[in-house]
């Protein structure tokens, strides 16, 4: 900020405002004056293209009517009767045959006198020629303008012009078209004459009765005083270029109200005028050197057959003093009249201004204090809204303060605000019961008295290195410290430290939560877990024993069925070898129990005794193939999509061979089938795995996931009746849960279970389908 802007929000609003109306009532005064003057200017460009456009179609129709003047006057001479009346002549040997008196003497006589008379009328005329195309292009007839009036060129003084490059082209038009030559110096015997005189030579062809090309009349035209005559003729104002097809320049002065013509000789004007001409474009004004020329292409008949360039100039210097003049009367009225706005602006913005100085007063005078301002809320105006804008905000304002500090001092935790250097600025009701003071006794003093010497030198170490570093420290995660009561105990705190600016002052705000309790609630539950560990390890060491001692008896009873089978070898009977049998039976049956004693007591209680190797269908379905035992006349069908799901191999195998053996073992014909099917449910399959048995009674849905229930008698399906509770252990350490589903009427059933995928299995987005 400069010190101007620094200087202008220093002062009053009255100022201010006053400032911003009196510099808005001189700029728009200024910019009045200068859309004034810009009118003007756009007024005059206007009326002097106006002036220029007007002069270039002027100039344009005089070129057209003095061209056109030529072209008529040729048109009469060539149809006049003499013409004819020497192509009968010369053609029949000296006399018309139409008359039989008439020589060709006689009819040059008359048609030298018809040339005459045009000189008369048309001064600008130099030559007048009947030229032939017989004899090399001599000339029939021809009168030349002079000083007192016109000639006759003797006949021997006549000349042979068919080496001209005119008479080339005139030979090449048809009847009733005419050609302009260029302008160039007027030449005799081809030489220039002195005092050199530029001429236009127009002309148009005779031919004969019978259609015969015979010869051509030949106007010689002035091309200065020609044109000069024109521009006077039509009252040309201004300046006026024109630029033929050969580069040829004629400049008309109106002051001098004549004009010049230049071949050879150098440029009256620069070459950015002359330039500005040739590339103008219609309707179109340019400013070359103080200059404003509007240009244009005139196409009509002219020398050379080319289209003229054709440039009427104006000088702005005169256009620009009348601009000036009126620009520094608008000037004038533009500075008067902003004085007067700037002057009557302030007054009408002290007068608007007043109520709202006298409200700002109100506010400044209640200061700090708990009272509200008094303000004019009862008018009807602007000020008013904004009084009654300002008292409810200050109400709200109040009472969301008074809500504020009501939160504040009623959070059962503590919190304290203190400044970086650890002065205490406030702090709540919980803090003060915390630490056992009073507000005020903490109030000013520094967080030190909260903390011993330890923490104290850590917090201060902390608080330093974030103001240096501005990175964040360990202060700024919940953490556990040790505080300092007022009677000088230790009190456990968890302490949450936040950043807080208030009108741009920086304060720590820390959040303080006495966790006594809770420490001795965490001691509690430590005690618990190990006692609940030490209990695991003995139970542990308790099933492995009790398997181990419980084995041996059953060795030594399967050791002793195998002596006494040695001892009777050859004397025992049938009666003694099923009871040896049954005895031995019972014992692998006992055998078979214990290990799934040991087994369903070891599920989910131990971490690591799971394989981790995640596996897709395809491994799931081998290892599950090679696991059970298939007789003869059973077979075992996986859905199609199993081989695309991805899970963890173990126990899922164990769990779906335990399930496909049950089946097979409690089937009720000798031929059956097993089918497993997987779906994806959310980030979980859904593993169905059905058979075509005698099923299951609903009765018996929930009593077969017991332990030791069989639905048959042991003596006739050998079996611990262990395992589907240890396949519903399984599903349940994995979240899931098992069901089944059959209405024992020999239908088959159905057991269906949840298992979770591995990291690359199931869709959690997609459920409810089938792997594909």
């Amino acid at each position: 900020m400069t010190a101007v802007q620094a200087a202008f929000f220093r002062s009053s609003l009255l100022n201010r405002m006053a400032g911003i109306a009196m510099l808005s009532a001189a700029l728009i005064g200024v910019t009045i004056g200068l859309v004034g003057v810009a009118v003007v200017h756009k007024v005059e460009s206007q009326y002097a293209g106006e002036l220029l456009f007007r002069d270039l179609d002027r100039t344009t129709t005089a070129m057209d009517r003095a061209f056109g003047q030529v072209l008529q006057d040729l048109s009469i001479l060539a149809n006049t009767s003499p013409i004819q009346g020497l192509v009968r002549t010369l053609d029949s040997g000296g006399i018309d045959p139409v008359d039989g008196t008439s020589t060709a003497e006689a009819w040059k006589t008359r048609l030298a006198a018809i040339f005459a008379s045009f000189h008369a009328i048309r001064p600008h005329y130099l030559q007048i020629r009947y030229i032939g195309f017989a004899d090399d292009g001599r000339e029939i007839v021809r009168v030349d303008k002079t000083s007192d009036g016109s000639r006759r060129i003797a006949e021997a003084a006549l000349q042979a012009k068919g080496a001209e490059d005119y008479v080339k082209e005139a030979a090449l038009l048809q009847p009733g078209k005419t050609y302009v030559t260029p302008v160039n110096w007027n030449r005799e015997n081809g030489v220039i004459q002195e005092p050199r005189i530029a001429v236009a030579r127009y002309i148009m062809p005779v031919f004969g009765e019978d259609g015969r090309r015979f010869g051509m009349i030949v106007i010689n035209v002035e091309g200065g005083p020609f044109m000069s005559a024109a521009m006077r003729d039509y009252g040309i104002e201004r300046q006026v270029v024109m630029i033929g097809p050969t580069g040829n320049r004629y400049l008309y002065s109106p002051e001098a109200n004549a004009g010049l013509l230049e071949l050879d000789e150098g440029r009256s004007l620069p070459d950015e005028v002359y330039e500005a001409i040739e590339q103008a474009e219609a309707d179109d004004i340019v400013a070359v050197r103080e200059q404003l020329i509007a240009g244009t292409i005139y196409d009509g008949i002219t020398p050379g057959g080319g289209a003229i360039r054709v440039g009427v100039i104006e000088d702005a210097a005169a256009l620009s003093e009348g601009r000036r003049q009126v620009s520094g009367i608008l000037t004038v009225l533009v500075v008067v009249m902003s004085l007067a706005a700037a002057l009557l602006a302030y007054k009408l913005t002290a007068v608007a201004l007043r109520p709202l100085c006298a409200m700002n007063k109100a506010i400044i005078d209640v200061g700090a204090s708990d009272r509200a301002p008094e303000l004019p809320e009862d008018r009807e105006d602007e000020i008013g809204q904004i009084s009654r804008s300002f008292g409810g905000l200050v109400r709200r304002m109040a009472e969301r303060e008074k809500r504020a500090r009501t939160v504040f001092d009623g959070v059962s935790d503590g919190i304290a605000i203190a400044s970086p250097s650890g002065v205490i600025k406030d702090l709540n009701p919980a803090a003060c019961d915390l630490f056992g003071y009073t507000r005020d006794e903490l109030l000013g003093q520094n967080l030190s008295i909260l903390m011993f010497s330890d923490d104290r030198r850590r917090h201060d170490r902390q608080i330093e290195t974030y103001l240096e570093t501005g990175r964040p420290t360990s202060l700024f995660r919940t953490v556990e410290r040790i505080g300092r009561h007022r009677d000088g105990r230790e009190i456990p705190v968890e302490l949450t430290v936040s950043e807080i600016f208030d009108n741009g002052e920086r304060y720590f705000a820390g959040i303080l939560r006495d966790v006594s309790e809770r420490r001795e609630k965490d001691e509690e539950r430590n005690c618990l877990i190990a006692a609940l560990e030490a209990s695991n390890e003995e139970l542990d060491s308790f099933a492995y024993v009790a398997s181990h001692d419980l084995k041996a008896p059953l060795r030594t009873i399967h050791n002793a069925t195998n002596w006494i089978i040695d001892d009777l070898e050859g004397e025992m009977n049938e009666e003694m070898q099923k009871n040896i049998d049954l005895l031995r039976s019972r014992v692998q049956r006992m055998e078979r129990l214990l290990d799934d004693l040991l087994e369903h007591s070891r599920i989910g209680r131990k971490i690591g005794d799971v394989s981790m190797r995640d596996v897709d269908g395809s491994q799931l379905r081998k290892t599950v193939e090679g696991l059970v035992h298939l007789p003869e006349g059973f077979t075992l069908t996986f859905e199609a999509g199993f081989d695309g799901i991805r899970v963890f191999e173990m126990p899922l195998a164990q769990v779906l061979v335990n399930l496909v053996s049950n089946a097979i073992k409690h089937h009720h014909r000798e031929a059956g089938t097993v089918s497993v099917r997987a779906t994806a449910v959310g980030e979980r399959y859904r593993f169905d795995v059905r058979d075509d048995g005698p099923g299951i009674a609903p009765k018996y849905h929930e009593k077969i996931f017991q332990l030791f229930r069989t639905l048959k008698a042991r003596d006739k399906v050998e079996g611990s009746g262990m395992g589907l509770a240890i396949v519903s252990k399984h599903v349940a350490v994995q979240g899931g849960k098992i069901s089944v589903e059959s209405e024992g009427d020999g239908t088959g059933a159905t057991f269906s279970f949840t298992w979770p995928a591995a990291a690359s299995g199931a869709d959690a987005g997609e459920s409810d389908r089938s792997v594909a």
